[in-house]
């Protein structure tokens, strides 16, 4: 009698699919959502507004580190000759990038508001709305990141997939409400 051949466990194939699935390195969502302060750069540089231009140039290069996964950036332009032996490392360094993420925040928030206060739009119905679009983005982005914060929920959402959405979402409705505040002034 020949013996028949063994019987593959389809269960088997569909493990090992998922953790060679699960090895494949990504971009997380936060990085290419924080890219989305480029354009408030861009916009920032055609109206002239230099300051604004700074201060989102810095946000970008802080929460690209903040939120990158990666731990090891090569500073050839610092360190020059001696860049391939020794490397910054942002594990190391976290709690200062957190930091200068935070104070970009919340410089933005301050010329932000400063900049709404001191816009010169007419006194008429369309301008009160457009004052007050704005104004709901700013509140929008304070209810889902501090609200979050207390409650545990949005950005600080346990489930990591679901605060990354929230995140994303409040870099884009961030993004949007300071594009209004540039675009308004004179």
């Amino acid at each position: 009698m020949t013996a028949s051949p063994p019987i593959k466990n389809p269960k088997i194939k569909r493990k090992k699919h998922r953790k060679r699935h699960k090895k494949q390195k990504s971009v997380p969502l936060l990085v290419f959502s924080s890219l989305v302060f480029i354009t408030n750069v861009i916009t920032a540089l055609y109206k002239s507004d230099f300051i604004y231009a700074a201060l989102f140039a810095l946000l970008t290069a802080t929460s690209i580190a903040f939120h990158s996964k990666m731990r090891r950036i090569q500073c050839s332009a610092l360190l020059g000759e001696y860049s391939n032996t020794y490397r910054y490392d942002l594990a190391s360094n976290f709690a200062n990038v957190a930091i200068l993420d935070k104070l970009a925040i919340y410089s933005i928030v301050c010329y932000g508001f400063w900049s709404l206060y001191n816009l010169n739009l007419e006194s008429n119905m369309g301008s009160y709305l457009w004052r007050g679009l704005i104004l709901s983005t700013f509140c929008f982005c304070i209810w889902i990141y501090y609200y979050g914060y207390t409650e545990k929920q949005f950005c600080f959402h346990p489930n990591k997939k679901n605060s990354n959405h929230y995140h994303a979402l409040l870099h884009m409705v961030g993004s949007i409400g300071h594009h209004m505040i540039i675009l308004s002034k004179n």
